[in-house]
């Protein structure tokens, strides 16, 4: 199944105008729903939502927390665009009692508009991990690519874009001594042009390509290496790099996103240009196992508590005022 495009001519407003109409129907719907139905709070984490979340809130007398992700405002620079619009009319007037993002960046702009706001981490599936550990089997993994049992092995897991820089990693890669190798799990636009510079240059058995793969049979392509390497020039907040460290895996990874506010063993952030010394310099100890205290930290699940936890103390502290 292909990632849906960087970007399509025409796109964004049709995009934006069907965000609206879905919004609007779900208004309606919900507002039918919550008139006949008790609740303790309300959860949005759809840009289109949050302002729908912020009237049934009123409607029902019960506490909002909003969850942002992906966002156009984990760039520093002003958007002419649509949704980036959108986004900030949210954080101004449409976000509820509570606010959690995963970047710090993304957290200041909506602490400015003036917003309860806090970090999480959490984007990895814990049972997806487990299950890819369990699954991965490194030596016949090695065999099947014709590996050798003391090459390292860097995966790079991604759509083959120019936002995602894979001929960087290539080029990482051509640089290095000939036991390190690479492993490309992915499709898109660039990916004819990426095997034909690795003929051309004669890298075929150094760099190999998986083509597109199913989430768990990449997580498993992932298990099976030892390091994971992002060049990306833009990120919000990589799953890839978490999936990496709660596999085990050294994380080689250019300062995007909330790379730069991550502080764990084996994540190795660096420009283009410092990684290859970065990847020589590195003492390969990658853990025989999935990471039990970064599953723990970077979870879904962990996040899912936060939240949870916040809205029952958000509901307690209403009802103390209501008997008040």
């Amino acid at each position: 199944m292909r990632a849906k495009p960087e970007s399509a001519e025409g796109y964004e407003p049709h995009a934006v105008l069907y965000r609206i109409a879905f919004s609007l129907y779900t208004f309606f719907y919900a507002y039918r729903w919550f008139s006949r139905n008790d609740v303790d709070g309300i959860y949005a984490s759809s840009l289109s939502l949050h302002w729908v979340a912020k009237v049934l809130s009123r409607f029902k007398d019960v506490p909002v927390v909003n969850f942002v992700g992906g966002t156009p405002s984990a760039r520093s620079e002003f958007q002419w665009t649509p949704k980036f619009f959108l986004e900030r009319l949210n954080f101004r007037f449409w976000l509820g009692d509570f606010v959690y993002c995963q970047a710090s960046r993304v957290a200041n702009v909506i602490q400015t508009a003036g917003n309860n706001v806090e970090t999480t981490p959490g984007i990895v599936n814990a049972e997806a991990i487990r299950m890819a550990d369990k699954s991965s089997d490194r030596e016949a993994f090695r065999r099947e690519w014709g590996f050798d049992s003391d090459d390292i092995i860097l995966s790079f897991v991604g759509r083959l874009v120019p936002l995602k820089n894979p001929d960087t990693a290539l080029d990482i890669v051509a640089g290095l001594p000939d036991r390190y190798k690479l492993v490309v799990v992915g499709d898109g636009p660039m990916f004819d042009q990426l095997e034909n510079t690795v003929e051309q240059c004669g890298l075929s058995d150094r760099i190999r390509f998986t083509g597109v793969l199913e989430h768990d049979l990449a997580l498993e392509t992932v298990a099976a290496t030892d390091a994971v390497l992002l060049t990306s020039d833009f990120e919000s907040h990589p799953t890839v790099v978490y999936e990496g460290l709660t596999l085990g895996k050294h994380v080689f990874a250019t300062p995007v996103g909330t790379i730069p506010e991550t502080d764990y063993p084996r994540l190795h952030a660096g420009t283009v240009d410092e990684l290859p010394e970065i990847i020589q310099e590195t003492e390969w100890k990658p853990l025989e196992t999935y990471d039990e205290e970064a599953l723990a930290k970077y979870s879904i699940e962990s996040s899912t508590r936060a939240i949870l936890e916040t809205m029952e103390s958000l509901r307690t502290t209403q009802q103390s005022s209501e008997v008040a």
